[in-house]
């Protein structure tokens, strides 16, 4: 089980024994500022969406595998897998979903703006997991 607070992530056992605290990479460096929302993909990578980092993908060691953040994608809000290996990110200040292979490349938009989602797309990522 992983329970999710604003800077750490933290995995129990099922018996709520604390199994790790996840805040640092590798080099030592927080890996979070806001986390509002992680998926965990089939492959048992752990996607985190950070509302001002992007996503950070991380193995269930807790190394960083791959983040993704850039233009195109603000303020952060909600991440779902498909099972079939992409990952969707919502972006709350561009109001765009945008689809991601499990490697971290940019497949395209999911949806924009231009698809007249403008009010409520930070939910959005949710029911499509749902």
């Amino acid at each position: 089980m992983i329970i999710i607070c604003i800077y750490n992530l933290y995995v129990y056992e099922l018996i709520d024994k604390l199994l790790r605290t996840i805040n640092k990479d590798q080099s030592g460096q927080k890996i979070f500022f806001t986390v509002c929302h992680l998926t965990v993909s089939n492959n048992d990578s752990i996607h985190v969406a950070d509302y001002n980092n992007g996503m950070i993908t991380l193995d269930t060691q807790g190394q960083v595998l791959w983040k993704y953040s850039g233009s195109d994608l603000k303020r952060v809000y909600g991440v779902c897998a498909d099972g079939c290996g992409n990952v969707f990110v919502c972006g709350c200040s561009l109001h765009n979903v945008l689809q991601i292979r499990h490697n971290g490349h940019r497949l395209g938009d999911f949806v924009n703006k231009i698809h007249g989602l403008i009010q409520h797309l930070c939910g959005l990522t949710r029911r499509i997991a749902d």
